[in-house]
C-alpha cells in the first residue's frame, strides 16, 4: 500500500494506492476510492484513522457497496480518463432493449469541444459511429480495452473488434465509439468508450463521463414535489424580472402545463435583473422565456397569450387552471385578476416588491381567503410610500421610472412566490394569507424595521 498526501493536506485526504486490486472503485493506476472530494470526516489525519477507513470499505466491498461507497462511476477506473461528456438518452438509445448479450449501433456528434451527443443507428456523414453492448452485471467494471473485449460475449467481442479494425484502417485521425451497460447497485452504469486512431497511427482508448439527459435522470434534480405537481396547470401573469424566475422555478420543480402571459418584448435594461440574457433582446418575453423551458425542464408543457384586461378573456385564460400567480406589478389588473379567480374558484397568488426592493409582498388567495380586492388595514398591513424622489432614474424609451431594486430582492420575491404557489397547490396551507419579508430595513418605519418575516397584523 502506499500513500500519497496531496496539496491541500489534513483539510484533503489522501489518495491511497494497492497495485493489483481487483475490486470496485479502483482505477488501473491502483488508486482506491476511499473517501470523495467533498468528504470532511478528517479520517485520514492519523495512520489509525486510514487503517480503520480501509477495514470499513473492504467491509463494504465483500458486501457488493451497498451503503456509504456505492456509486454509478465505472468510467473512473479505467485507465484513460476523459474531460469530454457523452450526453445520451438511454430510453431512445437503447429502446427498451437491456438483454443480456444485446448490441446496436450508435454514433456521436461534437456538439462542443468537451460534449459528445451520443444518439442511435449511423448519424449524419461525420458522426463518431460505433456499438452499444449490454450486459446484466458490472461487478468490477472493466479498466482497459483488454478487460472490456474478456467483458464482454463472443458476439459482441466480434462487433467491437470491427469498430476496432474500421479506426485503425482510417486515412486520417479515425475515431470510433463503445458504450458498455450493465447493471449496478440495482440501476444501470454506464462505460463509454472512444476509440482513437492518433497520428502515429496507434490505437487510443479512453474513457468519457456518461451524462445522461432522460426525463428521469432530469427530475432527480427537480425536488421531491415533482410528482404531485406534474399534472398542475399554473397560469403567469407578467414576466418581467420577478415573473420570469417565477416561471421557470415552478416548471423546474416539476411542473406539468405553464401557461405565459405577456405582450411585452426583452429590453437590453431588463437581462440585469431576467432569467433571460441578452441573446433574447428584442424577442417577445413569453416566447423567450418558453424557450428557457424547455432547456431546463422539458416535462413542462408551456403555452403563450397576449396580455388582456378583458374580463372574459381572463376568465377563459385562468379556467381549468390549478393557480394564478401574478408578477405585473400593477394594481388594477391584480384586482381584475382576484375577482376572476374568485369567480372561477381558481387559487391566486400574487409577488410584488416594494420601497426599492426593501419589502417583498407575497398575496395568497384561496376560495377560502378573503379576495385580495377586499382587503385593507387594519387587518392587513399597508406599506408606507416613500417620499418623492427628485433623482429618480429614468431609461430612454421607457414610459415608466426604473424601479432600482437589487437583483437578489428580485429572485428572493420571486423564490417565495413559488413556495407559496406549490404550498397552495399542493393543500398543505403552511403559509398565511400575506407573506411580508423586509429585506432591508426601514429606519424609524416599524414593523418594517427589521429584516425578515412581518407578522400579520395583531
Amino acid at each position: 500500500m502506499r500513500i500519497h498526501f496531496r496539496d491541500g493536506w489534513p483539510f484533503r485526504h489522501p489518495h491511497v494506492y494497492v497495485q493489483g486490486l481487483g475490486a470496485e472503485h479502483v482505477n488501473d493506476a491502483g488508486l482506491v476510492c476511499l473517501w470523495p472530494e467533498d468528504d470532511n470526516s478528517r479520517e485520514w489525519l492519523t495512520f489509525g484513522g486510514i487503517v480503520s477507513r480501509i477495514a470499513q470499505w473492504c467491509t463494504s466491498a465483500q458486501e457488493g457497496f451497498r451503503s456509504r461507497d456505492r456509486a454509478l462511476d465505472a468510467y473512473l477506473g479505467f485507465e484513460e480518463v476523459s474531460t469530454t461528456l457523452a450526453v445520451f438518452d438511454p430510453t431512445k438509445l437503447l429502446a427498451g432493449d437491456l438483454r443480456d448479450g444485446a448490441s446496436g449501433r450508435i454514433h456521436g456528434v461534437h456538439a462542443k469541444s468537451a460534449v459528445l451527443e451520443v444518439g442511435p443507428g449511423h448519424g449524419p456523414k461525420n458522426s463518431v459511429r460505433g456499438r452499444w453492448f449490454s450486459r446484466s452485471e458490472f461487478g468490477s467494471p472493466p479498466r482497459n480495452l483488454e478487460q472490456i473485449r474478456a467483458f464482454l460475449t463472443t458476439a459482441q467481442r466480434r462487433d467491437l473488434d470491427a469498430c476496432i479494425r474500421r479506426v485503425r484502417r482510417s486515412t486520417s485521425d479515425g475515431a470510433g465509439l463503445a458504450m458498455i451497460l450493465a447493471g449496478r447497485h440495482g440501476q444501470v452504469d454506464a462505460l463509454v468508450i472512444g476509440l482513437n486512431r492518433d497520428a502515429g497511427g496507434q490505437l487510443r482508448v479512453e474513457s468519457l463521463n456518461p451524462a445522461p439527459n432522460d426525463l428521469q435522470t432530469l427530475r432527480l434534480r427537480a425536488g421531491p414535489d415533482a410528482q404531485e405537481l406534474s399534472p398542475k396547470k399554473v397560469v403567469c401573469f407578467g414576466l418581467g424580472a420577478i415573473g420570469s424566475h417565477a416561471a421557470l422555478l415552478l416548471a423546474e420543480s416539476g411542473l406539468g402545463h405553464v401557461s405565459l402571459v405577456d405582450s411585452d418584448r426583452l429590453r437590453p435594461g431588463n437581462v440585469v435583473r431576467h432569467v433571460l440574457g441578452a441573446d433574447h433582446v428584442g424577442e417577445l418575453k413569453s416566447e423567450a422565456v418558453s424557450a428557457r423551458i424547455g432547456q431546463h425542464a422539458p416535462w413542462t408543457q408551456v403555452s403563450c397569450s397576449f396580455a388582456t384586461f378583458d374580463y372574459v378573456a381572463i376568465l377563459d385564460l385562468v379556467g381549468g387552471a390549478d393557480l394564478v400567480l401574478d408578477t405585473t406589478g400593477n394594481a388594477p389588473l391584480l384586482e381584475v385578476l382576484s375577482r376572476a379567480a374568485q369567480q372561477a374558484g381558481v387559487c391566486l397568488v400574487s409577488a410584488a416588491l416594494y420601497r426599492g426592493g426593501a419589502i417583498t409582498r407575497i398575496c395568497r388567495q384561496l376560495p377560502s381567503d378573503t379576495p385580495i380586492f377586499n382587503r385593507s388595514p387594519p387587518a392587513y398591513w399597508e406599506i408606507p410610500a416613500r417620499a418623492a424622489d427628485p433623482d429618480e432614474s429614468l431609461e430612454m424609451g421607457c414610459s415608466a421610472a426604473v424601479n432600482n431594486a437589487p437583483p437578489v430582492s428580485v429572485q428572493t420575491a420571486a423564490s417565495l412566490s413559488v413556495n407559496i404557489a406549490v404550498d397552495a397547490m399542493l393543500a398543505r396551507h403552511e403559509f398565511e394569507e400575506e407573506t411580508l419579508e423586509v429585506l432591508r430595513p426601514l429606519r424609524g418605519e416599524p414593523p418594517f424595521d427589521r429584516v425578515g418575516l412581518v407578522a400579520p397584523p395583531g
